[in-house]
């Protein structure tokens, strides 16, 4: 299924000469549907529901999207809250409850393990992605989105620089250091054809899956291994906080407190 985005941003614009919505909302709900459209290889309702419950870091995020798409789905395909013909409403909501997609949970995977099923993979595209993504902390929709130009290779040092990431920002991102990633990495990149280097986001996330891996897993991975690195440099934890917000473009240091600090069982 494809999404019929012209017909939506006719919509939205009504919308907004009626003022109904604010242009911010418009935007906003017509960057959503552009997102799914572009990172969902086939729009049905399992990958819908996969892409909602398991992509979104924050309820802010889910919850723009949930409207997003029963904005689509009332004004595009006239139908109240079907979720494109999937869950009803507040199954999803319920998903999200018991999934707790808060940033703050511990990985499922140590590092040590992580790596060892990801050297383990015979597909090179899916291998050095993931590599990639534990040791750049890059968002797995970054990832997917990295192009030959978007990488630089110096002295034994790999940058990413990421053109568009979450709202729409860019950075430069410094890879933490691993030799096997710089040599293999360089190599596949002049053996790729084309300018895409690996697959979309969600199947990314999807083919890792299948290994027992959690994409979302190697981005907080990477941030509590870069406050060992930092730490170890003599840099105080705020410090090496500000570094890591910086590195995995984070809005504030209090989402990077999410990713680095263990939680007590008990």
């Amino acid at each position: 299924m494809r999404l019929d985005l012209d017909s939506f941003r006719i919509k939205l614009d009504e919308l907004v000469n009626k003022k109904i919505i604010s242009k911010t909302t418009a935007d906003t709900y017509f960057s959503c549907l552009n997102t799914i459209q572009r990172e969902v290889e086939n729009i049905d309702p399992t990958s819908l529901k996969n892409f909602l419950i398991s992509k979104l870091d924050d309820r802010r995020q889910f919850l723009k999207f949930i409207s997003a798409i029963r904005s689509y789905e009332k004004y595009v395909l006239d139908q109240e809250k079907g979720i494109l013909f999937g869950e009803p409403e507040i199954q999803l909501f319920n998903h999200f409850k018991k999934r707790d997609l808060s940033c703050g949970k511990e990985p499922r995977i140590s590092e040590s393990r992580a790596l060892r099923k990801i050297n383990a993979l015979r597909n090179k595209k899916l291998k050095y992605a993931l590599r990639l993504q534990i040791k750049s902390g890059l968002r797995i929709s970054e990832i997917a989105d990295l192009s030959k130009d978007d990488i630089e290779f110096k002295d034994g040092k790999i940058k990413v620089f990421v053109k568009s990431g979450k709202g729409d920002k860019s950075r430069k991102v410094s890879v933490v250091e691993d030799k096997y990633l710089y040599d293999r990495l360089l190599s596949y990149i002049k053996e790729c054809d084309g300018d895409k280097l690996f697959y979309t986001a969600d199947s990314l996330r999807g083919r890792a899956a299948e290994y027992g891996i959690q994409t979302h897993d190697l981005r907080r991975l990477n941030a509590r291994k870069r406050l060992s690195i930092e730490m170890n440099k003599g840099r105080t934890r705020e410090e090496a906080k500000r570094i890591i917000q910086k590195e995995l473009g984070h809005e504030s240091t209090k989402v990077t407190d999410l990713y680095i600090t263990k939680r007590r069982r008990g």
